[in-house]
């Protein structure tokens, strides 16, 4: 992400009012076409990449993955690892609450069919469309492959995962 070190500090007031925008920016997305032009529009490659990473943390430690094999599939540092595991634990439950809907679907979707059903737990189960884009990438489904292969065979997770990445 940018560095702002030099830069004057905003006011309290300022600070606030931009932050508000910002936000708000985001509800006045239509779809997911203006929305990725959006973001590319509005962020650099690398923090793209980066913002994703992230997100792509919060999800496997939901879906139970240990930091090491975070570590080894998305090529960051154990601290960018705890880093996400501290946001999802303390945060103010925005990550946690996305990064869950995004294991929820991974582990409901046993097709590739587009708009799968689930149920939903509440008062009485209802029938919920999922959205057709949010889908398990292949990479969580090699990892989640490679994890089983790992416990049959009591591999070295690290290469085990490295050889997916690699097609092997």
């Amino acid at each position: 992400m940018a560095k702002f070190e030099g830069h004057k500090r905003l006011h309290q007031e300022d600070r606030e009012l931009i932050l508000g925008d910002f936000y708000s920016s985001f509800l006045l997305i239509e779809d997911e076409g203006e929305l990725i032009a959006y973001l590319n529009d509005l962020l650099s490659e690398p923090e793209l990449e980066m913002l994703a990473r992230r997100v792509q943390i919060a999800r496997m430690l939901k879906e139970g993955f240990t930091y090491e094999e975070i570590r080894t599939a998305l090529y960051v540092s154990e601290g960018t690892v705890a880093s996400c595991a501290q946001s999802l634990k303390r945060g103010e439950g925005g990550l946690d609450l996305v990064a869950g809907r995004l294991a929820g679907v991974a582990e409901n979707e046993a097709s590739d069919e587009v708009g799968a059903v689930v149920a939903v737990e509440e008062e009485e189960e209802e029938e919920v469309t999922l959205p057709t884009k949010v889908r398990a990438t292949p990479m969580i489904g090699r990892l989640r492959q490679g994890r089983s292969e790992v416990t049959k065979k009591t591999v070295n997770r690290g290469s085990t995962l490295r050889s997916m990445r690699l097609g092997r």
